[in-house]
């Protein structure tokens, strides 16, 4: 393997990623990237038919916002991040959530966070990118932590939990890490771990570290095949 095969396989795995997420957005981090919006009940109807990982969420947003709980989502892609928002405003309303990413300014995230923090507060859930959470935040009020994706090197949500933890109700705070079965989601959570494979595959730089990653990527790009064309032989999923 070369160092341009693992720059290849990087972009196919974070391709899959996204589809992981909801089929209809690509990997694209910028702000022109495939975004799903949703106007009406039929449309959040529609994305959740398409996602099973996404009905997931929704439903366990539904739970916790029964009982009165305070909910921190985090996912690593800003087009991901704008789909959640949407699936909340839709489902709950436009003053229940508030949404941070890494480029919020420093007066937003205040307010924001201000507003998750009041007593009698409509805003029952903030979303935001990991590396933003810690950053002159201080989210007394929370009870859940959900991450709908996982990153490529683990120590971003260890450190992203450790200040959530600080943050809310460490003694009582809820963790749920959504992954769908079978995908190259599994794989990288496995990889990640027990191993240090993702920091390798994901390290910038060339020659024998880089090679050593593309076979990561690859062996990770293999993960579920198997299974899904064992299903499909025999008759469990229709062929899409």
């Amino acid at each position: 393997f070369s160092g341009y095969r693992a720059v290849q396989l990087r972009g196919v795995v974070s391709d899959l990623r996204a589809v992981c997420a909801h089929p209809g957005i690509d990997s694209g981090d910028s702000l022109d990237g495939n975004r799903i919006q949703l106007k009406h009940q039929d449309d959040l109807d529609e994305a959740l038919g398409l996602s099973e990982k996404l009905e997931c969420f929704d439903m366990l947003l539904q739970a916790e916002k029964s009982v009165n709980r305070r909910v921190a989502v985090f996912a690593h892609s800003s087009t991901v991040l704008s789909l959640l928002s949407e699936c909340m405003r839709v489902r709950f309303g436009e003053g229940t959530y508030r949404t941070i990413t890494s480029t919020t300014p420093s007066l937003d995230c205040r307010k924001a966070i201000n507003s998750f923090n009041e007593d009698e507060s409509h805003v029952s859930f903030i979303v935001m990118h990991p590396i933003a959470c810690g950053l002159g935040m201080s989210l007394e009020k929370l009870d859940t932590v959900i991450f709908f994706d996982s990153d490529w090197s683990v120590t971003s949500d260890i450190t992203a939990l450790c200040r959530a933890r600080k943050l809310g109700k460490a003694d009582s705070l809820r963790l749920y890490r959504l992954y769908c079965e079978d995908t190259i989601e599994e794989r990288l959570i496995a990889l990640a771990e027990k191993t240090k494979g993702m920091e390798i595959a994901l390290r910038q730089s060339h020659g024998r570290a880089y090679s050593r990653g593309a076979k990561v990527l690859d062996e990770i790009l293999r993960a579920g095949v198997e299974q899904m064309f064992s299903e499909d032989a025999a008759g469990g999923k229709d062929p899409e």
